[in-house]
């Protein structure tokens, strides 16, 4: 059985990611739009630098509701259902944004995703041993 305190924890970090950058974006769209446009410059998926940005957005709005909802029920009824569906959710969010940081060359950035992509492995399978 999994610990419900770990995977709540793990769950936590990925919240307090998701919701300040999904905020960031939201509170300047322009300001965020012009770093993306600076960003991926040289890259083919410049002129798709629109579409893509509220396609993050989306992601990350889908992956913090589903983690939001699934931290209130694993706290309320130590059910691991949707805080498993919110682990896999982000990190199919998080590849996406990796796949952005590889393709604009910024392998520093690249790297630093790792780290989000291991907690949400971590916390997809702690999630998934307790189902």
């Amino acid at each position: 059985m999994s610990s419900p305190l770990a995977v709540g924890l793990l769950s936590l970090s990925l919240i307090i990611t998701f919701v300040f950058s999904l905020g960031e974006k939201l509170i300047d769209i322009t300001s965020y739009q012009n770093w993306l446009k600076e960003h991926f410059k040289n890259t083919f998926v410049l002129p798709y630098i629109s579409i893509l940005f509220y396609l993050v957005i989306t992601l990350e709005l889908i992956s913090s509701v589903l983690l939001i909802n699934g931290l209130y029920e694993l706290i309320r009824f130590e059910n691991f259902h949707v805080l498993y569906q919110g682990s896999i959710a982000s990190f199919f969010t998080l590849l996406i944004l990796l796949i952005g940081q590889r393709i604009a060359k910024d392998y520093q950035s690249s790297a630093n995703l790792m780290i989000y992509i291991f907690v949400s492995i971590a916390s997809i399978y702690l999630s998934e041993m307790a189902l």
